[in-house]
């Protein structure tokens, strides 16, 4: 990309330096910085990246965007005036992007995002060059960022979206002008940063109202509200679940290691093996399903590529110890419906010790919180729990929740201390014994999975369902 593409791109004033020079790449981070590349200062709440352009240079940097004036008047290269850096740093990706006429698949959702583009682009790259999101690169920084990652040998991009209010989903899919959406449900997350389900609907349906009518919309006909955005949606609309959507999966067999069913396109069925738990990453195993049908693949093919999935990691992720019980990393984060599914999944799990879970908080919930908290107390009941310990102020409220619902107080424990309840768990476990370890990001239960995991001698390998 030259200069003179970058202003064009980014609608930039060049202060100084050579229209016609060519930068060899974007980066953002000084440590990552090759010699020749564009440097772009993001700031945010608690960092400034134009403090790193005297950096920036020293590393050989060809050119720089800035928002503001040099710190000095000795510049080398080619300095870029923008209004904003982080709007500038979207331009330029999506300038990047229309480059290259790819088939790009967006992702969101209040759940099951990260799976869903795990699952979406392991089974395309069965047949296509993809290039998919890195771990949560999901909000305004992560999704340029990966766009500007393409290069003339891939063939599809996959982009997880995330949100955080309104707006952000419409603006991250108006820079990566999606071909394909995928909706994979409506939940309660970020309820107090957007007050109600519907208005986190509203969010989400935000995705569709950004997309080209000749593209396609592949949505979760189970969900009621994401059942209804193929109302708004001006272009195709393909619709996945357990009901009768054109592609629905039935006959579901949950094993200990994975999940039998039927998957069934458009009256076409085919007999499915994934090694992965939980009917509701059966729904997201059909979003992905439904993303391959668009691009043309077949159904053995994409049975096949089912197959071998791994899931992904602390996302419901199945963990054999040596020391002989099993361990549910579920860890990655919480919320009312993901809590529900994760319970649910553990009573239909075929196990001949105990099942354990271990809950933190679910953050973000405003004026429902209480209500939700108490609520995930009656699941845990009902999911046949034979011990609970809790974590955080909120955790407390399930444990109560699940006392008052007929779980024995001795079956039920708080927990202020991590280390303490890794050290009481640990030393309470027995072989054939099933521990969920859930909670939101912010309560880092992934710590206590951890601790656990290492205290049971670390994974053993296993085959089969």
């Amino acid at each position: 990309m030259t200069v003179k593409e970058i202003l064009e791109a980014t609608e930039g004033q060049l202060v100084q330096g050579n229209p016609e020079a060519v930068v060899a790449g974007i980066s953002t981070d000084t440590r990552k910085l090759k010699k020749g590349d564009l440097f772009v200062p993001l700031c945010g709440k608690s960092f400034d990246g134009h403090a790193f352009i005297a950096e920036a240079l020293s590393r050989g940097a060809a050119a720089v965007l800035s928002s503001r004036p040099p710190a000095t008047d000795a510049f080398p290269g080619a300095l870029i005036q923008v209004e904003d850096t982080l709007m500038a740093f979207h331009l330029l990706a999506r300038a990047h992007r229309m480059r290259f006429p790819v088939p790009v698949v967006a992702i969101t959702g209040s759940c099951g995002k990260t799976s869903t583009k795990d699952y979406t682009a392991h089974v395309l790259s069965g047949r296509f060059r993809t290039l998919c999101s890195k771990e949560n690169f999901n909000n305004e920084y992560g999704v340029p960022m990966t766009m500007l990652e393409l290069a003339p040998e891939h063939e599809v991009l996959v982009l997880e979206m995330a949100m955080r209010g309104r707006g952000q989903i419409r603006e991250l899919a108006e820079t990566a002008r999606p071909t394909i959406g995928v909706i994979t449900n409506v939940g309660e997350s970020h309820h107090e940063l957007l007050g109600s389900t519907k208005d986190i609907a509203l969010a989400k349906r935000e995705l569709l109202e950004a997309m080209d009518p000749a593209g396609t919309a592949v949505l979760n006909g189970d969900d009621p509200l994401v059942s209804s955005f193929r109302e708004v949606y001006r272009g195709r609309t393909l619709m996945f679940g357990f009901g009768d959507s054109p592609i629905s999966a039935s006959n579901l067999v949950p094993g200990s290691t994975g999940t039998r069913f039927t998957l069934t396109f458009e009256g076409d069925s085919r007999d499915c093996r994934v090694p992965i738990l939980g009917a509701h990453s059966i729904r997201n195993i059909l979003a992905a399903a439904g993303v391959a049908l668009v691009l043309g693949m077949d159904l053995d093919s994409i049975c096949f590529r089912l197959g071998t999935i791994k899931p992904s990691a602390r996302r419901l992720e199945r963990l054999k110890t040596r020391a002989g019980w099993t361990l549910l990393d579920d860890s990655y984060n919480a919320n009312p419906q993901s809590v529900a599914e994760a319970l649910s999944t553990l009573k239909l799990l075929p196990v001949s010790g105990r099942r354990i879970a271990v809950l933190g908080d679910m953050l973000e919930l405003g004026k429902i919180a209480g209500e939700a908290h108490g609520r995930i107390g009656r699941l845990v009941l009902d999911a046949g729990v034979d011990a609970l310990h809790t974590v955080g102020s909120l955790g407390s409220l399930i444990t109560e929740s699940a006392v008052a619902a007929g779980l024995a107080r001795t079956r039920a424990g708080h927990w202020d201390d991590k280390e303490a309840l890794v050290k009481e768990l640990f030393s309470c476990l027995s072989p054939d014994d099933v521990v969920l370890v859930k909670g939101s990001r912010g309560m880092r239960l992934d710590e206590v999975s951890d601790s656990l995991l290492a205290l049971g001698g670390g994974a053993a390998e296993e085959t089969g369902v």
